[in-house]
């Protein structure tokens, strides 16, 4: 007679899901959001406002952000150079200074992006990674109607591997 062991459960969405979960505002400055994700060692958060879940936002967005401002101050900077006199140029120093008294006052809502994917708590890990490489994104969020409950990244699906707790089924 020949035993067969019992096949195990498929891992859930709600068994690797990190709680809780950093949330940060549509008002929270760009600065704010830059030291709340060095802080909290993330890569992004999801924004709420009044309690409902409203967008995502990530590192990659800030830098999106920056790179947009710093070419638009680089553009008034080459506007400014042809139409000055000798003397009267704007320095690279005004220029940066510029960007960063920008990146004071722009906020989350100016960098922020739709959430592209979102589980139920019930969902098979498989499911969550499927959605990573279909939207390419870091993140996807576990929800239970409009209520948050956590999140799982790819660093999560990664451990998983190298724990040996995700495997082929």
């Amino acid at each position: 007679m020949t035993s067969s062991s019992p096949e195990a459960a498929p891992l859930l969405a709600r068994d690797v899901m990190k709680t809780p979960v950093v949330t940060v505002t549509p008002d929270t400055t760009l600065v704010e959001l830059e030291r709340c994700l060095l802080r909290e060692r993330i890569g992004g958060a999801p924004v709420v406002a009044g309690g409902k879940l409203v967008g995502m936002v990530s590192r990659s967005d800030l830098v999106r952000v920056l790179s947009l401002e710093q070419s638009m101050a680089e553009v008034q900077h080459g506007a400014f150079a042809r139409q000055a006199q000798e003397g009267q140029r704007r320095s690279l120093a005004e220029i940066g200074q510029q960007v960063g008294e920008r990146m004071q006052v722009l906020t989350v809502q100016h960098a922020m992006t739709e959430v592209r994917a979102r589980v139920a708590p019930d969902a098979p890990v498989r499911e969550v990674a499927a959605l990573m490489t279909k939207h390419s994104i870091h993140r996807v969020l576990v929800v239970s109607g409009e209520q948050l409950l956590g999140v799982v990244s790819r660093i999560d699906l990664v451990r998983l591997i190298a724990d040996g707790r995700l495997r082929e089924v």
